[in-house]
């Protein structure tokens, strides 16, 4: 049995029709911005699907928006990454993520989270129009806009 030792709640980002990230990362590892899916998000972290390896352990800066979420500027590291066919799932731990950013992406994992419990309970309202989450929600529950 493995421990997870995250001190964030991982929020999983079923992108489905949404758009995949870009992600620009710069110092010390310039290149072209390059699309990736974000598989799961937190104030901690992220684990992405990327076309391109990253740097193990090596902190780089990056920039990438999602639907609903400001935009985010970070440092991180990636901490492991698994060659699949011609991706690769990446982990990445930030270093250095904004407060701002750091508190809406708290509180988006804490609307997921209320709202997987109020699915488990199988409660008549399950999704909130204030929900944090909703513009990234695939989830049949999801009100319609």
């Amino acid at each position: 049995m493995s421990i997870d030792k995250r001190k964030h709640h991982r929020t999983p980002i079923n992108m489905g029709s949404l758009p995949s990230a870009i992600m620009t990362l710069y110092k010390p590892f310039f290149r072209d911005p390059f699309r990736v899916t974000v598989l799961d998000l937190s104030a901690g972290g992220m684990k992405i699907l990327s076309p391109e390896i990253l740097p193990l352990y090596f902190e780089f800066g990056l920039d990438f928006s999602l639907p609903g979420i400001s935009a985010i500027h970070a440092k991180g590291k990636a901490l492991h990454q698994t060659k699949n066919d011609n991706t690769y799932d990446i982990g990445i731990g930030f270093t250095e993520l904004n407060q701002e950013v750091q508190s809406e992406l708290l509180i988006m994992g804490e609307d997921y989270g209320a709202c997987e419990l109020r699915i488990k309970k199988e409660l008549k309202e399950v999704c909130l129009p204030t929900c944090s989450f909703i513009k990234l929600c695939q989830k049949e529950q999801k009100i319609k806009q």
